[in-house]
Formats: structure tokens, sequence, C-alpha cells
């Protein structure tokens, strides 16, 4: 696992390196755990999750948009910076969807990549992660090998999101969180 003198090195890293104002991270995370473990060996899934990190942090280079470390030897986890809000987001995006598919071509296995919102200061990265984790855990409901923004499902914090977003975001954490009176209950309305 990683240790926090490896993270802080990593945070002075990103200080010298990304000299944006924004910051966003994304989780990248490997569907089928269980299956790796039967088909492979222990030591083999250890490289399986490092050829994740490995063509994430070269489709990241290649942008030159951040910095990837493995977080626990089986996430890969992506900050990313700029300067403006959209293009970061955007951006980020793209390079995401481009290391989910290589990764898919590449390995042959999938993965599900949680991204975070964009935040503003280093001192708030632990934000972005912990949103983006929890873009993860809706993974169950949207199905697997796809990039899942909490700003799709949630909504961004900052922002309106739209009328027809309202229902959707109700039904998930509904779903995520609630009893089955209340998603039957927003069900009901929805239909």
């Amino acid at each position: 696992s990683m240790r926090s003198g490896e993270l802080k090195e990593k945070l002075a890293y990103i200080e010298v390196h990304l000299q944006g104002v924004h910051y966003l991270v994304a989780v990248i995370d490997v569907d089928d755990h269980g299956e790796l473990e039967k088909f492979y060996p222990e030591s083999e899934s250890e490289l399986l999750y490092f050829a994740v990190f490995n063509i994430s942090e070269e489709i990241i280079t290649k942008y030159n948009g951040g910095v990837v470390f493995q977080n626990n030897n089986e996430k890969t986890i992506v900050i990313l910076s700029g300067n403006h809000i959209e293009t970061l987001y955007d951006n980020a995006l793209n390079m995401l969807e481009e290391i989910s598919s290589s990764v898919k071509s590449h390995l042959k296995f999938t993965v599900s990549v949680g991204v975070g919102e964009v935040c503003t200061g280093m001192d708030k990265i632990h934000v972005s992660h912990k949103r983006a984790a929890s873009a993860l855990d809706y993974r169950f409901l949207l199905g697997k090998n796809r990039v899942i923004s909490i700003n799709d499902i949630e909504g961004n914090i900052n922002t309106r999101v739209p009328y027809d977003k309202t229902w959707e975001r109700k039904l998930v954490s509904g779903i995520k969180s609630g009893t089955l009176q209340e998603i039957e209950l927003i069900i009901s309305q929805i239909i």
C-alpha cells in the first residue's frame, strides 16, 4: 500500500508540475476483482492492477495532464489540473475514456472510472477524490465498463441540474440510501 510519505511526495510533485488553479480526481477500478483472482494467481492480479496504472500513466503523460498513482495496489488514482474549469473537465473525460478503451483493448478486461468534480485549490483535492469514489458506487446501477461522472448523477454542487436529470438523481440516491417506500414513491412520480 502507499505510504503517506509517498503521497506527500506525489502532492509536492503535483504542486511543482501542475500549475493549474483547479483540480479534478478520478478513481479507476477493475470491474471484476473476483474474476481476476479466479483466473490468475494473486501475484498476477497485482501485475494486472499495475498494468492498468501503467496504461493510465502513459495516456495522462502523453497529454501532460496530471499525476497518476496506485492506491493500495488495486485502484489507480488520477489527479488532473488546469486553469479553466470546463476545459479541465472536458479534457479529463476524454483522457479517461481513452484509458478505459485502451485497457479493454490491451488487457481484455474492463475498468470503471469514477470522476469527481472540479475543485479549486490543492486543499480540496480530498473532496474531489471522495466524490470520485462515490461515483464508482453507481456502477452496480449503471453497469460496468464506463466513465461515471458524479456531476452527471448527483449534479454539481455549484450548478443547477437540468430538469430531466432531477428525477433520475432522486431515484439513484433513493436506491443508494433509501427505503423501498421512498423508491416506490419516486418511481410512481416518474411514471
